[in-house]
């Protein structure tokens, strides 16, 4: 859909089946969501990039962990 929306042509498209697959595999990790991994997406079939190199640079991994959650809850209320 973004690549019809965006008349990006497959040919032309940087988001190769390896690429595809990290996306996969950091959504089915818990390391980032649906949204982020929709935006990558977009990002990555303009510009390239690697999924992986992307979230880790910009800090974009999901925090699941209820005990670091709740620590952060307890610093924003101080």
């Amino acid at each position: 859909g973004y690549l019809n929306d965006k008349k990006i042509a497959l040919d032309q498209c940087k988001v190769t089946p390896r690429i595809l697959a990290e996306l996969v595999e950091l959504v089915d990790g818990g390391t980032i969501n649906n949204r982020v991994a929709s935006e990558l997406f977009a990002r990555i079939a303009e510009s390239g990039g690697s999924p992986h190199e992307i979230v880790e640079k910009e800090g974009l991994k999901q925090v699941s962990d209820t005990g670091a959650l709740t620590k952060l809850i307890a610093e924003i209320k101080l």
